[in-house]
């Protein structure tokens, strides 16, 4: 028997719309499951991320994996510390 898909927090994913009947109607279609984590985030109204992988089926279609989260912000790095210098008194040699 097969297992049933369960979809992972903060995890989605899109599919060709097999459906498609009109130009305007999406060409992808899917779901998305926001986890509690990113329910305030969302409350607030900050900006989410969304990063996509393109996977294939066992039977050889092509998909989009999702997966959502907080913006990644690159710390802001501390000022470098100046070179020590060594007393010829503290140098062991």
């Amino acid at each position: 028997m097969a297992e049933e898909f369960k979809q992972r927090p903060n995890s989605g994913a899109l599919f060709t719309n097999k459906d498609k009947k009109a130009e305007k109607q999406p060409d992808f279609k899917g779901r998305i499951l926001i986890g509690s984590d990113l329910l305030d985030a969302i409350r607030n109204g900050e900006e989410l991320e969304i990063s996509g992988w393109k996977r294939e089926t066992q039977y050889g279609k092509t998909w989009l994996s999702l997966s959502v989260g907080k913006v990644y912000r690159k710390p802001e790095s501390l000022p470098t510390p100046p070179p020590r210098t060594v007393d010829e008194e503290e140098s062991p040699f």
